[in-house]
């Protein structure tokens, strides 16, 4: 009986690191995510949203092919066998598929929404996600999230509502540019959501290089088909400011968002990515030099306190997800 006791104390123990370190990376992920509106502005300086994007995700995949060969090269080295199935199932191949086209398209969508509209009102509209990723798996899979996780949500979604509205009065006749905000967060839900179901069958290496890799697809047909075909930086800036937006936002925020979704659900990972307009703020005012006033700590405040609700509900953890 004490054997047993002690048994699933360290199985409470080990979940507890784990929900940890997920969350740590989750953290990690956002802040290099925070960093791609800034990134994104200063590449579209000399490229169109799409070939940013482009750029973005086609870095990305050759730096996660290159770790995917150092590792496969370490298998065969230490002579370990393959940690995930060699087989795809019709559904893995649709959710590829599903990564494949939400990703890019999302991505671009917010990326143009940005040179319609005002950046804070962009990142404003693309912080939805929360509500959409939630509302797919609810749909799709017949998840529902616990009361103190929707609460949060629901606070949460205010801060980042309330820490716009400054800037909402500036840019709310950008109509167009609004909605393609709007719709990147309903791509990214998506993403989200497909991601999730894959991360529980195979590595976050396998998982984010494929992302990357297939993303590149839709960008590249985007801008051959579009009047501007400039595909890659003409200056040392403009490579620079695309090779650090792969770096940061995808190899870090999205390579460590896909690994804490082996722990944490989507609806949660959406829900943490609020964190994301806190840090950009933080960031805009260190490089900058911008004042953030009383209405903007204020709204980060309550942005916080929904976080802490998120994370401190049962839904947080997928294993405490509840299906019907």
């Amino acid at each position: 009986m004490e054997i047993t006791n002690q048994s699933e104390l360290a199985e409470q123990q080990l979940s507890k690191i784990e929900f940890l370190m997920a969350l740590i990376s989750l953290l990690i992920a956002n802040i290099g995510i925070s960093l791609a509106p800034i990134l994104i502005v200063l590449s579209e300086h000399e490229l169109s949203a799409t070939a940013t994007i482009f750029n973005r995700v086609w870095i990305a995949a050759v730096v996660f092919g290159l770790l995917q060969g150092i590792m496969a090269v370490g298998r065969r080295f230490f002579k370990e066998e393959l940690p995930e199935p060699k087989t795809y199932t019709r559904q893995d191949l649709g959710l590829l598929l599903v990564v494949a086209i939400a990703f890019p398209l999302g991505q671009i969508t917010w990326a143009w929404s940005m040179t319609q509209t005002s950046v804070a009102i962009s990142a404003l509209f693309h912080d939805m996600s929360p509500l959409f990723t939630s509302l797919g798996v609810w749909l799709l899979f017949a998840q529902r999230f616990d009361r103190q996780f929707i609460v949060g949500m629901l606070v949460a979604i205010g801060g980042a509502i309330f820490l716009g509205l400054e800037d909402a009065k500036i840019g709310m006749g950008q109509l167009q540019g609004d909605s393609a905000a709007l719709l990147s967060a309903v791509f990214y839900a998506l993403y989200l959501i497909a991601l999730e179901q894959l991360r529980s069958k195979f590595s976050n290496t396998t998982m984010i290089f494929w992302a990357s890799a297939s993303s590149v697809v839709i960008p590249l047909f985007v801008v051959l088909l579009s009047q501007d075909h400039r595909l890659f930086p003409s200056s040392a800036q403009g490579w620079l400011s695309v090779i650090a937006l792969a770096l940061c936002a995808q190899v870090v925020g999205q390579g460590l968002t896909s690994y804490s979704l082996k722990k944490l659900s989507s609806g949660f990972v959406a829900l943490f990515s609020l964190l994301i307009p806190i840090l950009s703020a933080l960031l805009a005012a260190l490089i900058f030099s911008e004042r953030l006033n009383l209405f903007s700590w204020l709204a980060f405040a309550v942005i916080l306190v929904g976080l802490y609700l998120g994370i401190s509900s049962k839904s947080a953890v997928k294993s405490q997800v509840k299906c019907l």
